[in-house]
């Protein structure tokens, strides 16, 4: 995979993907662009409970998750994942009222 900035990322057809990979849907999806997280929350609100996987081991990606999460008042709505344990600590200190979880790449080793 290559970096993709931001801006371009939120404008490009990601319904088409989709369109390809699931021709057995009647609806169709080409033309749609992805959402900001905000944006979502915006749309949404309490009507959806939310997944949201922290991908970056960023330092700030969990301060600003956050504050669009307070922002929306959805942390009732969210648990917060990530493979990144250190992510999961700074959420878990900053927010200690929404949920986290680890996320495992392979679960055979783990002993449950």
């Amino acid at each position: 995979m290559q970096p993709v900035d931001a801006a371009d990322l939120l404008q490009m057809d990601i319904g088409s993907w989709f369109d390809r990979t699931h021709p057995e849907v009647d609806e169709k999806f080409a033309g749609k662009t992805l959402d900001t997280l905000s944006a979502l929350l915006e749309k949404y609100g309490k009507h959806f409970r939310y997944h949201v996987e922290l991908k970056s081991e960023d330092e700030e990606l969990v301060k600003f998750a956050l504050a669009d999460i307070r922002k929306h008042g959805v942390e009732d709505n969210v648990r917060l994942t990530s493979f990144a344990f250190e992510q999961l600590k700074r959420a878990r200190l900053a927010a200690p009222d929404i949920p986290a979880g680890l996320l495992v790449r392979d679960a055979t080793r783990l002993r449950l």
